[in-house]
């Protein structure tokens, strides 16, 4: 670094000490000099009557502020809690159109009798898990609005027809596999109805 340079880099270092210390000298002069400019404002009561209006103006909407930058942060955060739980729910459509599209693809390589009943055992447990779980989803909380609400609960029906499919009674039958893979077609729609829609939600957001 040239001699100029450093002379130059002093200088501003001077100067941004000093304006340091001057601002500090300002705070503690009015620090030491603020019961005076009180008393000050207190022996004229026509100034004191418009000093206490005007920190009344000023802490009113210090409140209003604080208000409303917390009710947009209440909001904000509710907003993403429903993009979360859409977006659990567009996963959970997949999934239950995974387990169809596997109960379906286990029949239809299933030779015997035996293999097709424990096919349907494993199949139906994880179907009825499913099931269980987009049960418990309150339909009025779900997001998306009435049409989303229309696809999930359509999925919910198609897991049910798919674990009436996988009942015992159905094992051996051989239009088990083409009734499975019917529902795969339908539950897979909706799905993806609901995965695209939450993924739209998230965009807009």
């Amino acid at each position: 670094m040239k001699g100029s340079d450093l002379l130059a880099l002093a200088g501003k270092h001077r100067i941004a000490v000093g304006a340091a210390v001057i601002a500090a000298a300002g705070a503690i002069y009015a620090l030491l000099h603020l019961a005076d400019l009180m008393k000050w404002i207190e022996e004229r009561p026509g100034l004191a009557a418009w000093v206490q209006a005007v920190f009344s103006v000023v802490a009113i909407f210090v409140a209003i502020w604080t208000a409303q930058s917390a009710t947009r942060e209440a909001r904000r955060k509710a907003d993403e809690e429903r993009l979360d739980d859409f977006e659990a729910i567009a996963g959970l459509a997949g999934h239950a159109v995974n387990l169809i599209e596997s109960a379906y693809q286990r029949s239809a390589q299933s030779r015997s009798l035996r293999a097709i009943g424990s096919v349907d055992r494993h199949s139906l447990a994880s179907i009825r898990d499913a099931q269980r779980a987009l049960a418990e989803i309150p339909v009025l909380s779900i997001p998306g609005g009435a049409t989303t609400v229309s696809n999930v609960l359509a999925i919910r029906r198609l897991l049910a027809e798919a674990e009436a499919t996988l009942e015992p009674d159905h094992f051996g039958r051989p239009e088990m596999p083409s009734r499975l893979y019917r529902l795969f077609e339908r539950a897979q729609k909706h799905a993806e109805w609901i995965g695209e829609a939450a993924a739209t939600a998230r965009k807009r957001s």
